[in-house]
């Protein structure tokens, strides 16, 4: 039988410490209220968050996603994907559905930007279909690689 290395051991246990903490620097605590500041409103939310929603525009593929907070209150986002707009000025926004109905940009790297991620990330889906789970994930990635 072969002996297990002790540097395997305490690696294996580092990693798995790691991923626990990555996890828990996402979720939110319920209850724990996370503050949207848009440059014209300030929305506040609860955890936890469920996605209720999310669809593609034949506009080119802007994706909307509504989240719903733990009071009931609806926050839906956008991430801009519309043909007609070069890439480098697509932006996610706040509070609509779509770009054309607002100008609540939000910034990459913004404070702003990281909460929508974190509860992005943090959210069940409870909208049915594939479909939803395929749209989150991808306005994840877009944010993440900006």
């Amino acid at each position: 039988m072969n002996k297990v290395k002790p540097g395997i051991i305490f690696l294996i246990i580092v990693l798995a410490f790691g991923l626990i903490q990555l996890n828990a620097a996402i979720a939110f605590t319920d209850g724990e209220t996370v503050t949207i500041a848009l440059e014209k409103e300030t929305i506040n939310l609860t955890a936890p968050f469920v996605i209720t929603r999310a669809t593609m525009y034949r506009d080119g593929g802007t994706i909307s996603i509504i989240i719903e907070d733990s009071q009931k209150n609806i926050f839906p986002i956008c991430l801009d994907g519309r043909a007609k707009i070069p890439e480098a000025q697509r932006y996610l926004y706040a509070n609509a559905v779509h770009p054309d109905e607002t100008n609540n940009k939000v910034l990459a790297g913004s404070d702003t930007e990281k909460s929508i991620l974190n509860i992005l990330k943090s959210a069940k889906i409870v909208s049915v279909g594939t479909d939803v789970e395929n749209l989150v994930r991808a306005v994840i990635e877009k944010i993440e690689n900006k």
